[in-house]
């Protein structure tokens, strides 16, 4: 079974996020964020990449389905949008504070 989450970040205003389908809990795709994706260049290019089924160990985003990311003027908007595809995990980041590190909800 799938354990879904999205990955956001926030670039200036706007939110951009993608859709990972497996290992999204905080041992799968939460270490995976903190361990690669703690780089701003790092973190520009797997949004970039756009949605896959995985994230470990796919840094290229081979496992890419959908090309694109999905972007959101407000934060209210990509949380509607995580409720609505029930989807367990959401981790983000603000790409003007990457010192704060991930998010997890």
């Amino acid at each position: 079974m799938a354990t879904r989450s999205r990955i956001a970040v926030k670039q200036d205003k706007v939110w951009k996020s993608v859709y990972v389908h497996w290992d999204g809990y905080p041992k799968g795709v939460g270490e995976e964020l903190i361990e690669n994706y703690t780089q701003k260049k790092d973190i520009e290019d797997l949004i970039e990449v756009g949605h896959r089924s995985h994230l470990i160990d796919d840094k290229e985003g081979k496992s890419g389905y959908e090309d694109g990311y999905d972007k959101f003027e407000t934060l209210q908007e990509l949380m509607e949008t995580f409720d609505s595809e029930d989807t367990q995990y959401l981790y983000s980041i603000d790409l003007s504070n990457t010192e704060k590190g991930w998010e997890c909800f």
